[in-house]
């Protein structure tokens, strides 16, 4: 027999993570997923969803690669830290800036 919903899907976060937009701006990843209980003939189980991730301020992000993000409304690009220290440039796009960020480098010499 098929399983019954008892709660509404709860939002569980999973991690956080800095991210910056094209323009250097600082923003908040939170990457979460949904889960609920459900009856069963066996008792209560626990129903897990995909993950996803979006911004602090609840708007979705898509992961693209493993250091970067898109806001498909509007286009932007998010990258994570490893991504900007590294130098490397993603599907031939070049890092944003970032504001008041001292490169390994510089702190070396």
């Amino acid at each position: 027999m098929m399983g019954t919903n008892d709660t509404e899907p709860e939002c569980e976060e999973l991690q956080r993570c800095r991210v910056w937009g094209n323009d250097g701006s600082e923003f908040t990843a939170v990457e979460y997923r949904y889960r609920s209980i459900i009856a069963t003939d066996r008792g209560a189980r626990v129903q897990i969803g995909a993950r996803h991730w979006r911004l602090k301020s609840g708007q979705p992000l898509r992961p693209i690669g493993a250091d970067g993000f898109l806001h498909e409304p509007s286009g932007e690009l998010f990258w994570m830290a490893a991504f900007l220290e590294s130098g490397r440039h993603h599907n031939g796009l070049r890092r944003p800036a970032l504001r008041g960020v001292v490169s390994l480098d510089e702190q070396i010499s």
